[in-house]
């Protein structure tokens, strides 16, 4: 677990300082909400590995505790882009929307292929 949540906290932290930093040397003048989804992602991710490793006790409840957050990943991520749209997506143009809309999907492919890459690598480690 202590593997899962380092490499979550350092993807988290480099995606946090790469935005800043790009941002910055582009003047992109991107608003909070991009720096939101990363954190946001972050939080979701920490949940489930802490959910994962503590309630889970054979393989098979490994399996449908994994399905259950998973499921309650996308929902919440959902949720969080109608938010966006009805809250939020009024005060810029669209093409600032579909460019928010693709960061928020590429952001959750990062996080769903790094996390499912290291969940189920060979050789993972035990629970702590």
């Amino acid at each position: 677990m202590k593997k899962h949540l380092t490499i979550n906290m350092f993807l988290s932290l480099s995606l946090l300082g790469a935005l800043f930093f790009f941002s910055h040397l582009f003047n992109w003048g991107l608003e909070i909400y991009h720096y939101s989804v990363i954190i946001f992602f972050m939080i979701i991710y920490f949940l489930q590995s802490i959910i994962l490793f503590n309630f889970s006790k054979t393989s098979i409840q490994f399996v449908s505790i994994y399905n259950f957050t998973t499921m309650l990943k996308m929902c919440f991520s959902a949720l969080f882009l109608v938010a966006y749209y009805v809250l939020f997506a009024h005060l810029f143009e669209a093409q600032q929307n579909i460019r928010f809309t693709l960061f928020f999907l590429g952001t959750y492919f990062l996080y769903l292929t790094i996390n499912t890459t290291i969940l189920f690598s060979r050789g993972g480690e035990k629970k702590d």
